[in-house]
C-alpha cells in the first residue's frame, strides 16, 4: 500500500511540475526572437548559433537549471528561415529534453512590412532523475527500478510581424497537448502526464536617438498557460554603437533583472542577473544566465547582405544621389539669392543716393524752371499731362528729362539703373549755364510726341525708380 501511495504521489508531483514548469524563461530573447517564437527563425538574415546557460535561484538545492543550443539561418533569398533548438531542463528530480526543427516563411507586404510564419516539430522527452531521488525509507528502493522516462511528439507554431523598428509576435507551444506515459510496475495503470499548451506574445520597438550612436528598445513579453497566472515582463534595452547592450527587465510580482552584452561582428556574449522580489529571495542569491552567440558558415564577413539588405543599400545609394543633387541645386540657388540680395542692396543704396541728390538740388530745379521762362517762348497751357512742366516752344528739339544730377558719375549710375530695370535708353546732357547733368529719355521737334511719352514713362515706373516727375525742356 505504501508503494502505491508513493507512486500516486509521484504522478501528482510529475503533473504538478509539468504544469508549473512549461518552457523555461530566457532573459536573452532580445538577442534573437527565435528563443520565444519559431516564426523568427532566420529573421536576422545571418547564420547564427547560440549557447545559453541559466541557473535559477542559486543557493537552493534542486533549483531549476537550463541549457539551450539554438541555431537559425535563412535560405531562398531570405524568404525561408530554418532553425533547430535543443534544450535540457532540470527541475529537482524531473528532467526534460526537447529537440525541435523549425521552418519559417516570410511574406513581404511592402518595402517596410512583412509577416513571418513558423512551425517547429520535434521530440519532447521527460524523465525522473533517479540520482536526485532521496528515499526516506530504504525499503522503497524498488522505485528506482521502474522506467521513469516518457517520450512524445511535440509541435509549436508562431507568427511574427515586422514594420521598420517595430515587431510583434505570437506563438503557441505544445499546442497538440502531448501526453507523457511513464511505466509504473507498482500500479495497474501507467502514469500519464499531459503537457498543456503555452502561449507567448512579445513586442518591441526600436527608437533611434539623434546622436545615432544610441538606440532604445521598449519591449514586453506575456506568457499564459492553463492553471498558471499570467506572467508579464516589460523592460528597456539600450544599444550603444550597435555593439554594447544594456537591458533592464521587470516581471510583475516576481523579479527584476539586468543584462549586459557585447555584439561583435562574429560573436555575441551576454550576461544577466535576476533578483527575485518574492520570499524565495531570502533563501537564494539570485539567478544567473549567460549566452554565447556565433555567426558561422564562411565566416561572419562572408555571410553577406540579404536581398532585403541589398534592396535597402540600393535605396540608400539612390537617396544619396538625389540628396547630393538637391544639395548642389540648393547651393546654386543660395548663391543666386545672395547675389540678387547684394544687387538689391546696391540698387536700394544707389536709389537712396539719387533721391538724396534730388532733395539737395530741389531749389536748383526751381531756379531752372524760372530760367526756362526767360529763355523759351511760352507754350499753350492746355493739353499738358498732369505733373509735367512747360518748356519753351522753339525750333530746337524738345528734350524729355527724367532726371537731373549734380555730377556726371551719379547721372551715369542713374542711367544704368533705368536701363537695367526698364530697358530704357537715355543720354546724359550737360547744361553749362546751370552746371548740372540731365538724363534725357528722348528728344524731338514734335511736342505732342514728347508729351505722350511722359504718360508712357509714368505708367512704366512700376518700381518707383524715377526720382522726379518727367518734364520737357526746350533749350535755345
Amino acid at each position: 500500500m505504501k508503494k502505491i501511495i508513493l507512486s500516486i504521489a509521484m504522478l501528482l508531483a510529475a503533473s504538478a511540475v509539468t504544469l508549473a514548469q512549461q518552457n523555461p524563461f530566457n532573459q536573452h530573447f532580445i538577442l534573437n526572437n527565435y528563443f520565444v517564437n519559431p516564426a523568427a527563425a532566420g529573421a536576422t538574415g545571418n547564420s547564427n548559433m547560440y549557447v545559453n546557460f541559466r541557473k535559477q535561484w542559486m543557493g537552493i538545492d534542486g533549483a531549476p537549471e537550463t541549457q539551450t543550443l539554438l541555431g537559425d539561418w535563412s535560405v531562398k533569398e531570405d524568404k525561408v528561415g530554418l532553425g533547430f533548438m535543443v534544450q535540457n531542463d532540470i527541475d529537482n528530480v524531473l528532467g526534460r529534453l526537447n529537440a525541435y526543427a523549425t521552418y519559417s516563411y516570410k511574406v513581404r507586404i511592402n518595402d517596410n512590412q512583412k509577416f513571418s510564419f513558423g512551425i517547429s516539430g520535434g521530440v519532447l522527452s521527460s524523465h525522473i532523475i533517479q540520482s536526485n531521488v532521496r528515499a526516506i525509507n530504504p525499503d522503497e528502493a524498488i522505485l528506482m527500478t521502474d522506467n521513469r522516462t516518457a517520450t512524445a511528439f511535440d509541435a509549436n507554431v508562431g507568427v511574427q510581424y515586422y514594420n521598420r523598428g517595430f515587431q510583434a509576435g505570437f506563438a503557441a507551444y505544445h499546442f497538440l497537448s502531448p501526453q507523457m506515459h511513464f511505466d509504473n510496475s507498482n500500479a495497474q495503470a501507467k502514469l500519464v502526464s499531459t503537457v498543456i499548451p503555452q502561449y507567448i506574445f512579445n513586442a518591441s520597438y526600436q527608437l533611434n536617438f539623434k546622436s545615432k550612436d544610441w538606440s532604445m528598445t521598449p519591449l514586453v513579453l506575456v506568457r499564459s498557460a492553463q492553471g498558471l497566472p499570467l506572467q508579464v515582463d516589460g523592460g528597456l534595452s539600450f544599444l550603444f554603437s550597435k555593439k554594447v547592450l544594456f537591458n533592464a527587465m521587470y516581471r510583475h510580482a516576481n523579479s527584476v533583472s539586468a543584462s549586459f552584452g557585447l555584439l561583435m561582428n562574429s560573436y555575441t556574449i551576454a550576461y544577466s542577473y535576476e533578483y527575485a522580489t518574492t520570499e524565495i529571495q531570502t533563501q537564494s542569491s539570485g539567478s544567473h544566465e549567460i549566452t554565447l552567440g556565433f555567426r558561422f558558415g564562411n565566416g561572419a564577413a562572408a555571410v553577406g547582405p540579404t536581398k532585403e539588405v541589398k534592396a535597402l543599400q540600393k535605396q540608400n545609394a539612390e537617396l544619396f544621389e538625389k540628396t547630393d543633387m538637391l544639395k548642389q541645386q540648393n547651393d546654386a540657388l543660395k548663391k543666386q539669392v545672395e547675389e540678387q540680395q547684394k544687387q538689391l542692396k546696391e540698387q536700394i543704396y544707389n536709389l537712396e543716393q539719387i533721391k538724396q541728390d534730388f532733395e539737395q538740388n530741389k531749389k536748383r530745379y526751381e531756379q531752372i524752371k524760372q530760367t526756362k521762362s526767360d529763355t523759351t517762348d511760352a507754350l499753350p497751357q492746355n493739353n499738358l499731362p498732369e505733373g509735367t512742366e512747360r518748356a519753351e516752344v522753339t525750333p530746337t528739339p524738345f528734350k524729355l528729362v527724367v532726371g537731373m544730377q549734380q555730377d556726371l558719375e551719379t547721372a551715369k549710375l542713374y542711367q544704368r539703373i533705368l536701363k537695367r530695370e526698364y530697358n530704357l535708353d537715355t543720354r546724359v546732357h550737360y547744361i553749362d549755364s546751370e552746371n548740372v547733368f540731365v538724363v534725357v529719355a528722348n528728344e524731338s521737334t514734335n511736342y505732342e510726341q514728347i508729351t505722350n511719352e511722359i504718360s508712357t514713362l509714368q505708367a512704366k515706373d512700376t518700381k518707383s525708380i524715377l526720382t522726379q516727375q518727367p518734364w520737357i525742356m526746350a533749350q535755345k
